[in-house]
């Protein structure tokens, strides 16, 4: 039995397993029973600590769970039983991130909605579901995007040496740089592996432009209050067609 060292929170389809996979290659760092545990955003409830803690090592471990982000009640429960624990967000741009999502309840048979079609009946499927009940998370593929408002959840309960927040863009286009970034945070000696290779990618295919358009005028007031929040500004463009994996 253990208890985590960090917890990578989010968000779901910016490349949060590979990230899992490349911390626990570190050969000081242990892995989870499995890297997405779900107790703070399915179990919490059903559960007890004993459980949660079952699933994990002695020494240094953690896990990878991108609902928490998401889930308004996470963050409070966290921190409330481990309040030292190091939080891990990974941020991917928000529309690239829902057009993903999208895609892959598609390939699941589990939307039958096309993208613009299921953008403009998110909030009544939510409505209908219960607001960040199981099902709407599944289908939430514009609030999921929201990252001001759920980071902010964090900010509150964490002091701020405590949350590592990285850019998925530049994750992706560099892992070996970012790897470095997230080992320090986590105070142990850097680790490369021989190659990265990513998990769960989707082959490109572009979002169609209404689609594009409309998640531009919504993410931008979004994307500027993140910007305000975290004090640096990502080169996210949310107003032209996107290629999505």
């Amino acid at each position: 039995m253990g208890t985590p060292s960090f917890i990578i929170v989010g968000a779901q389809r910016s490349g949060t397993t590979s990230l899992y996979e490349y911390i626990c290659a570190h050969p000081e760092i242990r892995p989870a029973a499995q890297k997405e545990l779900h107790f703070y955003d399915r179990l919490y409830r059903n559960r007890d600590l004993d459980w949660y803690e079952d699933r994990f090592p002695d020494g240094l471990t953690g896990e990878a769970t991108p609902a928490y982000l998401f889930m308004p009640h996470a963050a409070d429960w966290i921190a409330s039983d481990y309040p030292k624990v190091k939080i891990i967000v990974l941020l991917r741009e928000p529309a690239a991130r829902a057009w993903s999502h999208y895609r892959m309840m598609v390939r699941a048979e589990r939307e039958n909605a096309s993208f613009c079609e299921a953008i403009n009946l998110e909030t009544e499927r939510a409505v209908r579901h219960g607001f960040y009940s199981r099902e709407h998370a599944d289908i939430a593929y514009v609030d999921r995007g929201k990252y001001a408002q759920q980071l902010g959840r964090y900010r509150l309960r964490f002091p701020s040496r405590n949350i590592l927040v990285l850019q998925a863009e530049r994750f992706f286009a560099n892992p070996r740089q970012t790897m470095e970034t997230v080992f320090g945070f986590l105070g142990v000696e850097n680790h490369e592996l021989p190659q990265y290779v990513t998990r769960n990618v989707q082959l490109p295919q572009p979002m169609p432009k209404p689609c594009a358009a409309r998640l531009g005028r919504i993410y931008t007031p979004h994307n500027e209050a993140l910007y305000a929040l975290i004090r640096e500004r990502y080169d996210w463009l949310t107003d032209k067609p996107l290629m999505g994996c």
